[in-house]
């Protein structure tokens, strides 16, 4: 169990507080969650002889491209043999199942000298991406008994595990949804009439930086995010075109992850722009400052749903893929020589679509 941990532990996402998740064991079976040291495992049970089961939080993956969700099956189990010294196979394509309890799974089976012995699943119950490894020497039959008994904490008790995690108050977006706690040396700055016409919910001074969240209602594709982001932050005055990093995901307590992109503003200065996906709208994220990037960092982790938030809307809240980003072809020779202006022109005009304006600092 302690390899098949380990295992996990390097595929999952960072760690979470283990009473996220629980699982009603089958009879024969014992809840041993208790005894694992490492914080990213939801729930552990030990079976009968070497049985024995094991649910972790996932690092994120669009659950609708398969090719992907094959990838990362075949990580974990590649990373079951390093840890194990063992000689899994997989033996079956992705299959897909649904439970009573409302959890949605696609696993492989893996064989061992031939015979059945792994079940390795990503599954999905509440909006919590999560990856499920079984061992058992007949692992499709024991799947739905234990899968099907997995349950999420409620939302108010992943709001108190959240709290009891904050380093300071915790602090609503003005239209209810987003609740966040203040990490030690940030402080709530009130809202300017101009700022809330322009429809932003939140400002956060600290670490010499400040922090600012726009609500975004519109119809842009969730696809279109990263590179708006990127583009954000490229355009911003004053930014080093050839610091701005590539957009990456950044996971929040609420489940949602946004995707944000930073770079260098002057020599002692960052920009940063992100987009928290939110129910059937979002969030627009900017920050400046010396220490803007930690302060987003410390920030939009700790973020929870609000006193207005409504639990299912945020679970259904669609998942950003970053994939290979489209402007990849603009940084090859052929790319910056040929579509420079191109590229250029269809930054601006997709940033004007959004009217996104610039107002921080």
């Amino acid at each position: 169990m302690t390899a098949i941990l380990l295992a996990l532990f390097a595929c999952s996402a960072r760690p979470v507080r283990a009473s996220i998740a629980s699982v009603e064991p089958p009879p024969g079976w014992t809840d041993v969650s208790a005894g694992q040291s490492k914080r990213a495992v939801l729930a552990a049970l030990k079976g009968p002889e070497t049985s024995s089961f094991m649910l972790a939080r996932m690092k994120p993956i669009d659950f609708d491209n398969r090719g992907e969700v094959r990838a990362y099956l075949v990580e974990v189990v590649d990373g079951i043999n390093r840890a194990t010294g063992q000689a899994f196979a997989i033996a079956t394509d992705v299959k897909m199942a649904d439970y009573g309890n409302g959890l949605s799974a696609q696993y492989v089976r893996a064989d061992l000298n031939g015979k059945p012995r792994l079940i390795v699943a990503v599954a999905r119950l509440d909006g919590v991406p999560m990856v499920a490894v079984l061992s058992s020497a007949v692992p499709e039959t024991m799947l739905p008994e234990i899968l099907g008994a997995v349950k999420i904490a409620a939302p108010e008790e992943a709001d108190a595990d959240a709290s009891e995690d904050s380093d300071g108050p915790r602090v609503e977006t003005e239209d209810g949804q987003l609740s966040l706690a203040l990490p030690s040396g940030a402080s709530l700055r009130p809202l300017t009439d101009l700022e809330r016409k322009q429809g932003f919910m939140l400002a956060v001074d600290g670490w010499g930086s400040e922090l600012v969240i726009m609500k975004i209602v519109d119809d842009t594709p969730v696809s279109m995010e990263p590179a708006l982001v990127r583009a954000t932050v490229s355009q911003m005055a004053g930014v080093d075109p050839g610091s701005v990093t590539r957009p990456a995901h950044l996971d929040t307590k609420a489940r949602p992850a946004m995707v944000y992109s930073w770079g260098r503003l002057g020599e002692s200065s960052q920009f940063a722009a992100g987009f928290l996906p939110w129910c059937y709208w979002g969030y627009s994220v900017l920050a400046k400052g010396p220490r803007a990037v930690a302060l987003l960092q410390a920030v939009l982790p700790g973020i929870v749903g609000g006193s207005a938030a409504q639990p299912r809307l945020v679970a259904e809240t669609p998942f950003i893929p970053l994939g290979r980003p489209w402007w990849s072809f603009f940084e090859t020779r052929r790319g910056k020589a040929a579509g420079a202006g191109i590229a250029g022109l269809a930054l601006t005009l997709l940033l004007l679509s959004r009217r996104r304006r610039i107002v921080v600092g």
